[in-house]
């Protein structure tokens, strides 16, 4: 048996419009007869999903092909080669054609790719600057699976991808296919990294913080929704010290990222069915022991002076 593909969710429409679900379920027979509809900015705000946490992974895929004696056939085959040839027919777009055909030659091998990786990346960082939405998907979701072939070695990476993913949303916050593309990539990119990630906390949401601290309030959301991925999966020995020496210090910096910050301890705490997820105890308890620790140093040295 074929293994299962990563889903490609379709890409929603800049335009607004969008196939009408009505429409496709009754196949136009008993529905208002309308093919498209209209969604406002709002509506296609809230319609994006970034939660790749119940998707099929990379890491899933490994397992469905040991379970089918697929493993030795696909072993030798980087995930990033796999990506990049499923998206040949996918998506026709010159762009992706030109970093295709010049990425292709690099991804034969594992130790290729590592001998390579300074091309790689440069020629990664060079088509993402200025690429059409039409075009992203497939260098995005090529970006992710190079975590995946190259783990710690991709680690180095991460801040600098980062930074080019913010660049993408400058002036394109308002194009929501572009800000969905963008956020499910680095929300995979925090899932394969996720060893690294937590063992230099600070780093990583010093990384993220131009994300949260983004002047559209959308951005911020989906940027706090992805990194609180990170605060959930602490160990709860480490939460008392991690948290507060990872929060703290970004506190007060602007506006902006004290409502990013806010917004982070929102998702972190927020649980199913309006409830609160299991750890908001332990989220809480040390960021709160902290800031009135903090408030009582600043009300006694305002005393003494």
């Amino acid at each position: 048996p074929r293994s299962p593909a990563l889903p490609i969710r379709p890409a929603l429409m800049a335009t607004g419009k969008d196939l009408n679900p009505s429409y496709l379920r009754e196949r136009g027979r008993h529905s208002d007869g309308q093919r498209f509809r209209f969604q406002n900015f709002a509506q296609r705000v809230a319609a994006v999903d970034i939660d790749v946490h119940h998707r099929l992974t990379a890491d899933d895929m490994a397992e469905w092909r040991r379970e089918a004696g697929e493993e030795e056939a696909e072993e030798a085959r980087p995930f990033a080669m796999q990506t990049l040839e499923r998206w040949v027919e996918l998506n026709q777009t010159g762009q992706f054609t030109a970093f295709r055909t010049e990425l292709s030659p690099m991804l034969l091998s594992v130790p290729l790719m590592l001998h390579r990786q300074d091309a790689i990346f440069e020629a990664l960082h060079r088509h993402l600057t200025g690429v059409s939405t039409e075009a992203l998907p497939p260098m995005l979701e090529l970006a992710t699976a190079l975590a995946v072939d190259l783990r710690q070695e991709f680690y180095p990476r991460f801040a600098p991808l980062l930074g080019a993913l913010g660049r993408l949303l400058g002036s394109s916050a308002e194009d929501v296919a572009r800000v969905e593309a963008v956020f499910t990539a680095a929300a995979y990119l925090l899932k394969y990294l996720l060893r690294q990630l937590l063992a230099d906390l600070p780093a990583a949401l010093a990384a993220y913080a131009p994300l949260l601290s983004h002047p559209k309030q959308h951005v911020r959301d989906f940027a706090a929704e992805s990194f609180s991925y990170l605060l959930r999966r602490l160990p709860r020995a480490s939460l008392p010290a991690a948290l507060p020496a990872t929060l703290l210090p970004q506190i007060g910096c602007s506006s902006n990222l004290d409502s990013g910050i806010a917004l982070l301890l929102f998702h972190t705490v927020r649980g199913l069915s309006q409830r609160f997820h299991s750890r908001t105890p332990e989220v809480l308890a040390p960021l709160l022991e902290a800031l009135s620790s903090a408030s009582s140093t600043a009300s006694a040295s305002a005393s003494a002076s």
